[in-house]
């Protein structure tokens, strides 16, 4: 085997053993969901999040309900990793 499937099987072994992590493993999510009903409401998240992440609610909220799903939450993530990263450089 070359070091080019040994990278790839182990990609791949990666892969599957986080693929089923859920978010609400995620103690970021365990603190906001304060009430545990599966998603964070606007006034759940701001009296959880810092100041900063506040700012991300609206847009990781795509269908506007005002909740966020466990799949919106990890989204405020990636915004505010990609705002980080573009505000560096």
């Amino acid at each position: 085997m070359t070091l080019r499937s040994y990278t790839s099987v182990a990609v791949l072994a990666f892969a599957a053993l986080t693929a089923g992590t859920p978010v609400q493993a995620n103690p970021e999510w365990v603190a906001a969901d304060v009430d545990n009903d599966g998603f964070v409401t606007r006034a759940e998240f701001q009296s959880t999040q810092s100041f900063e992440r506040v700012k991300y609610f609206a847009r990781a909220d795509r269908q506007n309900d005002g909740l966020l799903s466990p799949e919106e939450f990890l989204d405020v993530n990636r915004l505010e990793e990609r705002c980080s990263y573009l505000n560096s450089n």
